[in-house]
């Protein structure tokens, strides 16, 4: 079991910490505690930590409050298994010392709960260096990107030295333009065993037809996309050239940067009839009713907005008439 925990700074209070872990505790243990708090704030670490499920000491769950993991898909070009669901690091993670509990909790319940997907970037501030700290000794399917306008090897060995790794899961090229130019250090890290997988990242809907013959041209073992209920371009030429020719696709901006988490005209009532009790998890639900998509990636710095996420990926998923009617009442 992985070790994220680290002891708080001494500044912190009793009372801050424990709140911290409260925010994604079942609402009966979150009661309990804040009572307990407010009536003997003397109150020691080890009852603390039995009242969480968690000893303080170890930073270790109970065996028996570990939760059903997620569901799980395969990466077409070698059957391995990854989360369906994975945890972006875009804009959180960009603010390790200011926010390292929070991060450090929000990497245990995805663990925790089956998560493994990590995806991160040179271009996100101080993403990598943060997943360095909290995630060195912990075995995630790590993936990062060639920064643009770099040379390509130095890049990658300012990304492994951030991440402390030796090797990574996925390499990404950023942009259908530079996979040409960046492909011989491509190869060569495939060989030198440096890399897994490697792959291209766009994001722009404007280049998804470069983004296609680059996919048969190329062959890369997975490709990263934004796509949600709202930009449903990839459907046309995307999703069925990755089916093809048996590609793994990782779905970036589900919520599209947030816009789709704030209704307009539907209340939410309909929710309920896709196993669902927020937007978030019905977005999420959207995209993963399509078998081709290997992994969605959601970005949070809030343990109980992870915890909420992962419960999408359980259970019931969409058909096709189900996923129409879906976004139906999501794009209201």
């Amino acid at each position: 079991m992985p070790r994220h925990f680290l002891p708080f700074p001494r500044k912190r209070c009793l009372l801050t910490k424990a709140c911290l872990f409260a925010e994604y505790i079942s609402v009966e243990r979150r009661q309990f505690l804040r009572s307990s708090l407010y009536a003997a704030l003397g109150l020691s670490l080890a009852p603390l930590g039995s009242l969480l499920g968690r000893d303080l000491k170890t930073g270790l769950w109970e065996a028996d409050d570990t939760p059903q993991s997620i569901l799980k898909r395969k990466i077409p070009v070698s059957g391995e298994e990854i989360s369906a669901l994975g945890l972006g690091t875009r804009t959180a993670f960009d603010a390790l010392w200011q926010r390292y509990e929070e991060l450090s909790f929000v990497l245990d319940v995805f663990h925790r709960e089956g998560g493994m997907v990590l995806d991160t970037s040179p271009t996100f501030g101080e993403a990598e260096t943060a997943l360095g700290h909290l995630t060195a000794h912990t075995d995630y399917f790590t993936v990062t990107k060639l920064a643009e306008g770099d040379i390509p090897s130095e890049s990658f060995k300012r990304s492994l030295s951030r991440l402390r790794r030796k090797r990574l899961s996925c390499l990404l090229i950023e942009g259908t333009r530079n996979v040409l130019p960046y492909l011989k250090t491509i190869r060569e890290l495939k060989e030198e065993q440096k890399i897994k997988y490697w792959g291209i990242l766009e994001t722009n809907v404007r280049y998804f037809s470069h983004l296609r013959q680059a996919m048969i041209e190329y062959r890369p073992d997975i490709v990263e996309i934004s796509y949600n209920v709202a930009e449903r371009e990839a459907e046309k030429e995307i999703f069925p050239t990755a089916q093809e020719y048996g590609i793994g696709l990782l779905v970036c901006r589900p919520f599209a940067g947030g816009h789709l988490l704030f209704p307009s005209r539907s209340k939410n009532e309909f929710l309920k009839d896709f196993d669902c009790q927020s937007r978030a998890q019905a977005l999420i639900k959207f995209v993963l009713s399509f078998d081709v998509v290997s992994c969605v990636l959601v970005g949070t710095g809030n343990p109980s907005h992870m915890k909420e996420n992962l419960q999408a990926a359980r259970g019931f998923l969409p058909s096709r008439k189900e996923r129409e009617n879906l976004a139906h009442w999501l794009l209201l």
